[in-house]
């Protein structure tokens, strides 16, 4: 990050290897990291096609690890690219995108920074209005929260856009109070920017002396920053007002040295305006022949200028249909994604549903051959003792106490078969199937409360009619299941179940005063599972709702639909 204005080649090499080991250590947000940094590079390295390609794919890594600055940074950075490429409208609404998650995220830093960047366009288009208000805008957010810097650039723009206006005193009282801020901070590129700017409003109102003495100290600023393009301005800017006041010689001495820096650093725009201020000067000196040189390279040096910006428009056009089918290719592509994603849920729902049914329905045969079996099987057998023993009392010796202690026996194997019998009754949801969902969830409450440890209340309302039978079976174990839960972890001292039919939802809700649970929590013990599956089967949702020490609240929404 550091060598991506410097020298950008290298922060290439530099991030390529960083992504390198993100990959290897799976690490999402090393990958975004890296792709960002690589589309910054490549940007400085004007291969816009290659920057889209990095910071598209880095904002999907930062949305994928939820990192909101990443993402609003990266779309902020591809609206760069546009503007670079004189996209204004795709621009702005990279822009606008990036500024909504900004606010979303409360970034007011990054917010009123992109306002500044949507300020520019909007002056660049011709909207001067709009720009002057974003601009208040970003000052306001940048003054309340004390941001120094930003509020100088927001400074700076805003008098910038005035001084286009013609509105040149309001301009000048904006350069001035940025010039102060960037002063405070030692901001040397802002300080130059503003003397700059100064310099050009005293020019534009025809005070040479003053445009002149405010260009020398932005020529000092720059110098001290190694700046030499805006150094080479600044001498330019001199030489123009010295021009302006007929001092040719001094003119021309200051464009000269503007050459010689300009030929080193290749400014052609710099070097195309001082060719034509020394034609200008020299034919007022009488010099005709250099004169007369110096336009012959202006207008070569403005016809290569020409050339380039043709060529570059057209490469420009080209990048940016290239990136709009990009845009294109991956907006399909996701689309194709969500719907692959959509059908697999929908085949895993499905899936789902039909094995829930296939292990409710074997968890009912097994209910009723458990229940076949104690009746049939074990039921006959203590019948048959029970015989056997009536038998044997006719050898015994008819004692009193004897005869009382098989009675005993006798009653306690009555006992027993009947036992057994409830028991296979109750299996086979004898209450439920003969009576309905209400009566059996009444004798189930009844049963608990009557055993004195625990209150257990059921209130019910819109109930007329039974419902279908086997969702009246599940609903019944679901209650059964939360009680059973309760019983065994809540400690608790009172249970509500409160059943409530509407029109188109059965809604249940099973409360308790007991010790509670982390409900965030993201694992869930059997009985939870089989809540969840149980409510599924009925295409219904559960929602738990519980603290520790706070007791627990189960919800569940079950649709009056069939169940497949």
């Amino acid at each position: 990050m550091e060598l991506r204005n410097t020298d950008p080649g290298s922060s290439l090499i530099e991030a390529q290897k960083a992504l390198d080991f993100a990959e290897e250590l799976n690490f999402p947000l090393g990958k975004a990291r890296s792709r960002f940094c690589m589309g910054l590079a490549c940007f400085n390295l004007t291969d816009y096609e290659s920057a889209f390609i990095h910071l598209d794919q880095s904002w999907q890594l930062f949305k994928d690890a939820g990192d909101l600055w990443g993402v609003s940074n990266a779309i902020n950075n591809i609206g760069i690219i546009y503007l670079r490429l004189g996209e204004y409208a795709k621009a702005l609404e990279h822009f606008s995108s990036s500024l909504e998650i900004k606010k979303e995220s409360n970034d007011l830093f990054g917010t009123a920074n992109v306002i500044i960047s949507m300020a520019v366009i909007h002056r660049e288009t011709g909207n001067l209005e709009e720009s002057q208000s974003l601009l208040a805008e970003s000052l306001k957010i940048s003054g309340e929260q004390g941001f120094h810097a930003l509020t100088g650039k927001a400074m700076t723009e805003l008098g910038i856009t005035l001084f286009k206006a013609g509105k040149l005193a309001e301009a000048s009282e904006k350069f001035s109070t940025a010039l102060a801020l960037f002063e405070k901070q030692k901001h040397i590129t802002g300080v130059t920017q503003c003397y700059l700017q100064l310099g050009k409003i005293e020019a534009a109102t025809g005070n040479t002396h003053a445009a002149i003495a405010l260009f020398l100290q932005g020529q000092e600023m720059a110098s001290m920053a190694g700046d030499k393009n805006h150094f080479t301005v600044f001498l330019l800017e001199i030489a123009g007002e010295k021009l302006k006041a007929g001092i040719m010689e001094e003119a021309v001495f200051l464009l000269l040295d503007a050459k010689k820096i300009a030929q080193k650093t290749q400014e052609k725009p710099l070097l195309t305006l001082i060719s034509q201020h020394l034609s200008t000067a020299y034919e007022a000196m009488g010099n005709l022949k250099d004169a007369l040189l110096e336009y012959r390279s202006f207008i070569a040096l403005k016809d290569e200028i020409n050339f380039v910006e043709t060529s570059t428009l057209l490469r420009n056009q080209q990048i940016s249909n290239r990136v709009a089918v990009l845009e294109r290719e991956n907006r399909l592509l996701e689309a194709e994604r969500m719907a692959a994603v959509h059908e697999l849920s929908a085949q895993a729902s499905l899936q789902e549903i039909r094995t829930l049914n296939a292990m409710m329905e074997g968890q009912e045969k097994e209910r009723k051959r458990i229940a076949a079996d104690l009746h049939d099987r074990i039921g006959s057998a203590l019948s048959a003792i029970k015989l056997h023993l009536n038998s044997f009392a006719i050898t015994f010796d008819n004692t009193e106490q004897k005869q009382t202690a098989f009675e005993k026996v006798v009653a306690m194997f009555d006992d027993t078969v009947k036992e057994v019998r409830q028991v296979s009754h109750n299996l086979a949801s004898g209450v439920l199937v003969k009576f309905g969902l209400v009566p059996a969830l009444k004798d189930l409450c009844e049963s608990i409360d009557s055993s004195g440890t625990i209150k257990v209340t059921l209130y019910t309302t819109g109930l007329t009619a039974r419902l279908d039978q086997a969702m009246e079976a599940s609903v019944y174990s679901i209650v059964q299941e939360l009680i059973s839960n309760i019983l065994r972890h809540a400690h608790a001292n009172e249970i509500n179940v409160y059943l409530n039919q509407q029109a188109e939802q059965l809604t249940l809700m099973v409360e308790d005063d007991g010790i509670g649970f982390d409900s965030s929590g993201t694992s869930d013990g059997i009985g939870l599972q089989n809540i969840r599956w149980r409510t599924a089967q009925l295409r219904g949702k559960a929602f738990f709702d519980s603290l520790p020490g706070k007791g627990c609240t189960v919800t569940i929404e079950i649709p009056k639909t069939p169940i497949l």
